[in-house]
């Protein structure tokens, strides 16, 4: 049996259709609204569901708090001037790229990982080579450097 996801485009409902041919219907009809034309979730199938890189907001376990220190941490938010919202547990609720970059360097973290959407990394990030390294230390270009 194969799961296929749908997405309603006139009331956002999402569901699965699950069914034993390997070529799904184009389109379905949505059990919320009766929209006759919903089509694959090409996102949920492809990216991961809720936790696709476009999905947002987001939460960060790893910038989290503790459930005590929620009222702290969003004072110290609005004292960076990155205001941040937490959920229950404690993880920040990040809204967008920018105000995660934002955020996670006010608090003094950085994400090299984070994904496509972030710029390149700046002077805030290790130099890669022994090159880099003297390049930055004296001043140089990187290509005048020997290694």
């Amino acid at each position: 049996m194969q799961i296929y996801p749908y997405k309603c485009p006139e009331c956002g409902h999402r569901f699965d259709h699950m069914m034993q041919k390997l070529n799904p219907p184009d389109t379905l009809v949505c059990g919320e609204c009766g929209y006759r034309k919903c089509k694959q979730d090409w996102q949920a199938k492809f990216a991961g569901g809720d936790f696709a890189p476009g999905n947002w907001p987001m939460e960060s376990d790893a910038a989290g708090v503790h459930p005590d220190q929620i009222p702290e941490a969003v004072e110290h938010a609005k004292s960076i001037g990155v205001p941040t919202e937490f959920n229950k547990a404690g993880n920040p609720i990040l809204r967008s790229p920018q105000h995660r970059a934002a955020y996670l360097r006010g608090i003094g973290m950085f994400d090299r990982d984070a994904g496509y959407s972030d710029p390149a990394p700046n002077e805030h990030t290790r130099p890669r080579s022994r090159r880099e390294q003297l390049a930055r230390k004296y001043g140089l270009d990187p290509k005048l450097v020997g290694a």
